[in-house]
């Protein structure tokens, strides 16, 4: 009786008998009669096996008809066409290192590549996350600000000062000899001592 058996399947079997592996440990997920007849067909030769396994790789995978049973194997049902073929990666990271070489190489690089762009992004999202606590850590310490000037009594502090009362205390610091940066925050001392003086030289 012939077995039906999918080309991607049949190309895992032969890739494992060609690399040492035995019958018994290949049936896995497919019927031991389809396992037989995969190797059959090839003599029970590694070579052949080998060569039958690429020529299988290379071949555009055939149109599948709906899951249907076969004797003892079960053919998978068609998937729908997808616009972007989506890739199994750990599968294939597997199937790389069974194929060894080149294939085991670059899997390795696949990985390490895998492995260093989840740590950048690990590290993204915690300086977004620590960028945003400083936001909020500001806004809590202006609006703490804010309410601490309106209920100190008599303070000089005041929250929303105009530029003109700025430029107006800067103006009294010079023309009294007090320290005032030109630039920036007026310091509350200039303030204090604004306030003392009147608001006024």
């Amino acid at each position: 009786m012939t077995v039906t058996v999918q080309p991607h399947v049949r190309a895992k079997v032969l890739r494992n008998f060609a690399s040492g592996g035995r019958p018994a440990a290949m049936s896995a997920g497919v019927a031991a009669a389809a396992v037989e007849e995969i190797l059959e067909s090839v003599g029970h030769d590694q070579a052949r096996a080998r060569e039958a396994a690429q020529a299988l790789r290379t071949q555009p995978a055939p149109a599948v008809e709906p899951a249907t049973r076969d004797g003892d194997f079960i053919a998978a049902a068609p998937q729908p066409a997808s616009p972007v073929a989506r890739v199994d990666i750990a599968a294939t990271l597997a199937d790389a290192d069974e194929a060894g070489g080149a294939f085991a190489a670059t899997a390795d690089r696949i990985r390490a590549i895998a492995s260093a762009l989840a740590d950048e992004l690990a590290q993204h999202r915690q300086v977004a996350e620590a960028e945003a606590l400083v936001e909020r850590l500001r806004a809590e310490l202006d609006h703490a600000t804010g309410r601490l000037a309106a209920l100190k009594p008599g303070s000089a502090v005041k929250a929303g000062r105009s530029r003109e009362e700025s430029r107006a205390a800067r103006a009294w610091a010079a023309r009294n000899g007090v320290d005032c940066p030109a630039l920036g925050r007026v310091p509350q001392r200039v303030w204090d001592a604004y306030a003392a003086a009147g608001g006024a030289a």
